[in-house]
């Protein structure tokens, strides 16, 4: 059996019954019955270690799709899963546990990427390339990250760390700070 580590749903799923499963064996499967059957989407994509996955909001119209691999970076779909291209211009390290897109990404094109030891990447062109947005951050190993529905106005962005707790940042990435009260065991 294969060991699955996520899902990433597409936000057109009652239409479109699309469901992606990211395995750390064997890349991405992808079902469009509901998870009734699968299919490996694996052309182009040689790390088939995908720790993360997230999926455009306009997916129905722009067929894209980040992978984070254990080893090898981030790879982008832009035909549904079929086929993948490496990504990695702009990082230092290429485990990428966490990915988030905005919910404005077909005007902004920002995507952010949380590694293992070297915080957060974000990239402003697609994943075309990428830049550390990492001040303020003082646990590195960001283990995932979400992003505010009102990023384009208030560019909220938190960040789950390994061992630091939290982090919010409000100017898109430019800066970070903890956010840690009432949570135990950070």
């Amino acid at each position: 059996t294969t060991h699955i580590d996520l899902f990433a749903i597409s936000p057109n799923y009652a239409t479109d019954s699309t469901v992606f499963a990211g395995t750390w064996d064997g890349g991405v499967y992808k079902s469009t019955n509901g998870g009734e059957s699968w299919a490996q989407v694996i052309t182009g994509l040689t790390d088939t270690r995908v720790v993360s996955l997230a999926v455009s909001p306009n997916f129905a119209t722009d067929g894209t799709l980040f992978a984070g691999t254990g080893y090898d970076g981030v790879y982008k779909s832009t035909d549904g899963g079929t086929s993948w291209s490496q990504v990695n211009t702009g990082f230092t390290n290429t485990r990428v546990f966490s990915l988030a897109i905005s919910p404005n990404f077909a005007t902004d094109g920002t995507v952010f990427a949380g590694t293992d030891y070297y915080g957060v990447y974000k990239s402003t062109n697609g994943g075309a390339s990428w830049a550390s947005v990492n001040g303020g951050l003082t646990n590195t190993g960001v283990l995932s990250l979400a992003i505010s529905p009102n990023y384009a106005t208030d560019g909220t962005v938190f960040a789950g760390t390994l061992y630091g707790g939290v982090f919010k940042s409000t100017n898109g990435g430019a800066s970070w700070a903890q956010v840690n009260t009432g949570l135990t065991n950070t």
